[in-house]
């Protein structure tokens, strides 16, 4: 996993530093509106949940856990679950560089997928 990789240390103070900000103090990452495997949901609710796209910068530290949040929606039996990985693209590139062609093709695919759903 990135996160774990050789120098992402400096990425995982820094995210963890804005988790810190968007969360109650004294949570972490398993405090429920971070950590969905901490909810107590049904099979019957998960069900309903409405079509999700997850999309994970090929080179961002979190990619993993992206295609893990996929896989985790997609065992808890949500209907449409799609991965798509921005290949060669970095944590926020579509904040970074909004005129990029990465940023319109994920623009794009946003706008195709909310159409579609």
């Amino acid at each position: 996993m990135k996160e774990t990789a050789e120098g992402a240390a400096r990425d995982v103070v820094m995210n963890d530093m804005f988790w810190g900000l968007s969360i109650p103090e004294g949570s972490n990452r398993d405090y429920f509106g971070c950590n969905f495997e901490m909810q107590d949901v049904s099979a019957a609710e998960w069900s309903e949940f409405p079509a999700v796209i997850v999309y994970v910068a090929g080179l961002d530290f979190l990619n993993g856990r992206g295609a893990m949040y996929a896989q985790f929606l997609a065992k808890k039996g949500v209907k449409e679950v799609k991965l798509v990985e921005a290949e060669g693209q970095q944590h926020v590139f579509h904040l970074l560089y909004s005129e990029s062609e990465a940023t319109r093709s994920l623009q794009k695919q946003m706008s195709e997928f909310m159409k579609s759903n």
